[in-house]
C-alpha cells in the first residue's frame, strides 16, 4: 500500500472518531424526557404528545429536538405548545429555543403528528435553517383530506427564530360515496432555494405537483378504479419581508 493511502486511511479514521459520536447522539428518547422534564415539568401520561429528535447534517454537533405537547382533554379540539430545542451534543446543553404556545390546533381537521425537515435550507450565506413538518387529517370517509404543513426555523447568532409559518407541502381532499363515485385533488410541493434574495435572504422556489383523481367505475363488475390525470404544474415564489417569508394567496392550497 502506498504511504499516501496510508495516510487517507489515518486521516479518514481520525475524523470518523471525531464526527461519530456528534452523530450518534446516544439516546433521543433519554434527550427528549430530559428537556421535557426540564421544561414541561407537569406533563401527564393523560396529555397529548408528539415529539421528534435528530441531529443535524448542516451542523453535526448539535441535535434537533422537537415538542407537541397539549393539556386538553378532547384531541378533536387540542391546541399544542411548539417547543423546537437545539442541543449542543458535546455537552447536552441548551444552545437555543423556540416556544409557541397554541402553535398547532386540532379543530375538525387533528394534529396527528410531526417529524424534523434537514434539508438543506440556506436563507443566508452565512446561516441555515432547518424545517419541522406538521400533519393534520380528519377521519371521514366521505369527505376525506389530509395535509402537511412546514414551518422553517432559522439559527443564527444562538437565536432559534421561526422565518415560515404552516406552508401547505402536501394536500389531498375530495368526496367520495359508497359507489364508483368520486374526485380528489392532491398537491405535492417541492421546494429549493433561489439565487435571487429579497432583504438579503434568498428567495425560495415552489413548485406544485397537482393531481386530480377521479373514481370510476371498472370494467371488472362491483369494482372502481381511479383515473389519474395529472395536471399542469404551478410555481411560486417565497419571499422574506424583514421577518418572516410571506406566502401568498392561492385559491385550492
Amino acid at each position: 500500500m502506498w504511504p499516501t493511502q496510508i495516510r487517507s486511511i489515518k486521516n479518514m479514521a481520525v475524523y470518523l472518531l471525531l464526527v461519530l459520536p456528534f452523530f450518534s447522539y446516544a439516546n433521543c428518547s433519554k434527550l427528549i424526557n430530559d428537556l421535557t422534564l426540564k421544561y414541561h415539568p407537569n406533563v401527564s401520561d393523560k396529555d397529548f404528545s408528539f415529539e421528534d429528535c435528530k441531529v443535524w447534517p448542516e451542523d453535526p454537533s448539535k441535535t434537533i429536538v422537537v415538542l407537541a405537547i397539549s393539556k386538553d382533554q378532547d384531541i378533536n379540539y387540542a391546541g399544542f405548545d411548539l417547543d423546537v430545542i437545539l442541543v449542543n451534543n458535546k455537552n447536552n446543553k441548551v444552545i437555543a429555543r423556540n416556544f409557541e404556545k397554541k402553535a398547532i390546533t386540532s379543530d375538525a381537521i387533528n394534529f396527528t403528528g410531526l417529524s424534523i425537515d434537514t434539508a438543506r435550507y440556506y436563507p443566508t450565506a452565512q446561516s441555515r435553517a432547518f424545517g419541522i413538518r406538521l400533519n393534520r387529517s380528519n377521519n371521514s370517509s366521505y369527505f376525506p383530506y389530509e395535509e402537511q404543513n412546514l414551518n422553517l426555523y432559522h439559527f443564527h447568532n444562538n437565536k432559534l427564530t421561526r422565518i415560515l409559518s404552516m406552508l401547505k407541502v402536501y394536500l389531498s381532499g375530495g368526496e367520495a360515496n359508497d359507489g364508483c363515485i368520486g374526485e380528489f385533488n392532491k398537491i405535492e410541493s417541492i421546494l429549493s432555494m433561489s439565487a435571487k434574495k429579497t432583504n438579503d435572504f434568498a428567495d425560495i422556489n415552489v413548485t406544485d405537483k397537482r393531481t386530480k383523481i377521479k373514481i370510476i367505475n371498472s370494467e371488472i363488475p362491483n369494482e372502481c378504479e381511479d383515473k389519474i390525470i395529472k395536471l399542469k404544474p404551478r410555481k411560486f415564489t417565497l419571499r422574506y419581508n424583514g421577518q418572516k417569508y410571506v406566502i401568498p394567496k392561492i385559491n385550492d392550497r
